[in-house]
């Protein structure tokens, strides 16, 4: 399995319990994946479940579980907790403001 990350934004859907509805909010999903295709559906898919609609994935690339070494320990347990459970959210606290209306 490989380690994708995918970076976005997202739109606070009725469903989420911790934004306001309409809320656009930049986005990185870690996924254990086989293929770039499935990480994107995988992606996307935790996304929606997790009260996001209006998901744009801007990039998505592997990273190296061998050499992955984030100074920030957000980003080390969502990397760590995409190879333990297959995926991890990370939702920026700063509405998006290029998107937002």
């Amino acid at each position: 399995m490989l380690i994708f990350v995918t970076i976005g934004q997202a739109t606070s859907s009725s469903d989420n319990e911790k934004y306001p509805e309409g809320e656009i909010h930049s986005t990185m999903v870690f996924v254990s994946s086989d293929t770039r295709e499935n990480a994107t559906k995988i992606a996307i898919s935790e996304l929606e479940e997790g009260g996001w609609s209006n998901v744009r994935l801007r990039k998505i690339g592997t990273l190296d579980s061998d050499s992955f070494n984030s100074p920030d320990p957000v980003t080390r347990a969502a990397f760590e907790s995409a190879i333990s459970d297959g995926a991890s959210i990370i939702i920026y606290q700063d509405v998006d403001a290029e998107y937002a209306t």
